[in-house]
């Protein structure tokens, strides 16, 4: 099977409805695949010479990141290094990753050696690679001192992903070029995705099946292992919710990535536990044991479940497909998806001070000193992350509860229409709005805000395809039009936009946290909400707290992106590293932007359309809260299988 016969698709059931993408979308980790190339090394003198490149891996964060990191990078002169490398003194927190072949007699080696490179799917972090060029001059020896050092270069794996043909050059310190080409790889992107019932469940006690309805287990769950060849063990797979019982049980969908059964072998045994918890006394116990194969799994009908010889039930499987699941790795790559920011800023007066917010008791007071209030960590900190994924970056800014003109003004826009060039218009628009002749006042009314930040998602989506991300930063959680807002919200839940609100200062933000805070946000009109699109996240006071904020504002963001394409059956474009045509890709982008339209235009209106609601969101309302990700306990409140990942706790449940 090659990359490009990968479809992606949705899955659907028996009827036709689409499977709920909670059950399948939320992937943390995606894998990148990339080879290396050089130019004009040795100035073409290649007599005898043998040529490798070394490449090395490390997770960054452009927080901590310093100018352009994609650029020509003088790795040898890095602090923090690992002395007993040869060469470049490669820093220590990157990873060798392999090797290339060694290629003789040539000053333009093109390697075929392909490089894996797992990435996680959080925006807040970026992936560099480091390829170190060397000429071999001793073959029997490993160690890369013994070689020839030809130099270094630094790639910036979400930069290449997003440039023309999936490739980028940097040229060597000591002559020539070395290219990277990289894209999205699908090797880890099967997933078994499936939902089960049990029916028949009954206890055993000593020799005897007990029949009595007492002896029905109460909070019946599954947990599915695979035997891992290389340890012998028994490692989990997923494991579902308890469901209050009877003798017949539905365990919800659920997923697990099919490489890593054994790198996907079919033939590797299987098992399910049966399991019930005692809620009284705090304890399970195992209804039955099922046996099977990953091949099995995927085709067969009812599986016994047995305990001391017994039959204690049947697992019945509702729904079982393998499917391709995207990440964002897929979306955001050349000619594909690009993100559009928005911040909207608090201006109201409870903020602190006597409406002025250059006053030192506002928040928005801007020290002489250099230190940055939290308004500008946040600007200056997600549009660092921001910026890392376009190469020329606008942000849009806006305000909210300010009085300018003699009137209190709802949303008004900050550093003009065209937007913010980068970090530096970002904070250079806020600082000038701050000095301005404004007064904060109130009440806080988001709709305004809210509603022109769907209509510009649908703009910017019937235009370019863009996903849209609104970020609004609130002194306090109280919001004078909360109904509306959160009719609003749940409205662009059907348009690609997500919405984060950071709560700033130390306000009371208990009614942001009810309305906004839960995993799933209820219609009060009684419409259906497609997906869950609302985040809220308190900024740390502390500095060492700020990394970890800005991963909570944008953890649920890759997500949402992703759910809203899949729902619309908007997927990836194939993946290939040959050149495009511009009319290829513009056919592709008018396909995807028509796809949007057909669903955001009908259902963003007040006068939502039951027949497309029910289209879309049948099954969805039930999936907002994510399923089990892969090795998380998702019924550690009842305590069903604690750490149950741990070989020596399977070897006690088994």
């Amino acid at each position: 099977m090659t990359q490009t016969d990968v479809k992606w698709r949705q899955p659907l059931l028996s009827d036709g409805s689409p499977v709920p993408v909670a059950a399948y979308s939320n992937r943390t980790e995606a894998r990148v695949e990339f080879s290396i190339s050089c130019r004009y090394l040795l100035d073409h003198r290649v007599e005898d010479v043998r040529c490798f490149c070394v490449a090395y891996s490390s997770e960054v964060s452009p927080l901590e990141a310093k100018g352009d990191q994609s650029g020509v990078t003088e790795v040898h002169s890095m602090n923090q290094t690992n002395e007993t490398r040869s060469g470049p003194n490669v820093p220590t927190s990157f990873v060798e990753i392999g090797r290339t072949e060694v290629v003789y007699n040539s000053s333009d080696p093109d390697f075929s050696t392909v490089f894996q490179a797992k990435i996680s799917t959080s925006l807040e972090k970026l992936h560099d690679i480091i390829i170190v060029v060397y000429g071999e001059e001793d073959v029997l020896n490993d160690d890369l001192g013994k070689q020839q050092y030809l130099g270094c270069v630094r790639f910036r794996l979400e930069h290449v992903l997003r440039a023309t043909n999936f490739c980028e050059s940097q040229p060597l310190e000591t002559g020539g070029f070395v290219t990277m080409t990289a894209k999205p790889s699908w090797l880890d992107s099967e997933f078994l995705v499936f939902c089960f019932s049990g029916k028949g469940f009954k206890k055993v006690r000593k020799y005897s099946v007990i029949k009595a309805k007492k002896k029905v287990p109460k909070n019946p769950y599954i947990v599915i292992s695979y035997e891992n060849k290389k340890h012998s063990k028994w490692r989990v797979l997923w494991k579902s919710e308890a469901v209050s019982g009877s003798e017949m049980a539905n365990f919800g969908f659920g997923h697990f990535q099919i490489s890593r059964v054994n790198g996907a072998d079919e033939e590797t045994p299987i098992q399910i536990l049966a399991m019930d918890w005692d809620e009284k006394n705090h304890k399970y116990k195992t209804i039955g044991e099922a046996k099977s194969t990953l091949k099995e799994l995927s085709t067969a009908d009812e599986i016994g479940f047995f305990q001391k010889g017994k039959c204690t039930g049947h697992l019945v499987p509702e729904f079982v497909e393998k499917v391709h699941v995207p990440t964002i790795a897929n979306y955001l790559v050349h000619g594909g998806v690009s993100l559009n920011v928005t911040f909207a800023v608090d201006f109201t007066s409870s903020n602190g001070g006597p409406g002025n917010p250059e006053s030192e008791e506002s928040l928005h007071h801007l020290s002489d000193t250099g230190e940055i209030n939290a308004y500008e960590t946040v600007l200056k900190n997600l549009g660092a992350i921001f910026q890392e994924y376009d190469s020329a970056p606008k942000f849009s800014l806006w305000g909210f509860g300010a009085i300018s003109e003699s009137a209190v003004n709802h949303r008004f826009v900050m550093g003009g229409d065209i937007g913010c060039d980068g970090v530096h218009g970002l904070t250079k628009a806020y600082s000038e709005t701050v000095r301005s002749n404004i007064t904060m006042s109130g009440p806080k009314l988001l709709r305004p805000t809210i509603d022109a930040a769907i209509e510009y998602a649908m703009q910017d989506s019937e235009s370019t395809g863009n996903y849209s991300i609104l970020i609004i930063l609130c002194c306090d959680g109280t919001i004078g039009d909360v109904t509306e807002v959160v009719e609003k919200v749940n409205q662009a839940s059907f348009v690609p936009l997500s919405v984060v609100f950071v709560e700033i200062g130390g306000g009371d933000f208990k009614d942001l946290k009810e309305n906004f805070g839960s995993a799933s946000i209820t219609s009060l009109s009684g419409n259906e909400v497609m997906r869950d699109v609302a985040t809220v996240v308190q900024l740390s006071d502390h500095k060492q707290g700020i990394e970890e904020s800005m991963h909570r504002i944008l953890e649920k963001v890759p997500l949402q992106l992703v759910q809203y394409y899949l729902v619309n059956n908007v997927f990836p474009p194939p993946e290939s590293t040959e050149e495009r045509p511009k009319e290829e890709i513009e056919v592709e982008r008018t396909s995807r932007v028509t796809a949007e339209l057909t669903t955001s235009e009908t259902l963003v209106t007040d006068n939502t359309s039951s027949r497309t609601t029910a289209e879309y969101g049948k099954f969805l309302l039930d999936s907002m809260a994510a399923l089990d990700s892969d090795g998380e306990d998702s019924h550690a409140s009842k305590e069903s299988v604690e750490e149950a990942s741990s070989d020596e706790e399977f070897d006690r449940l088994s």
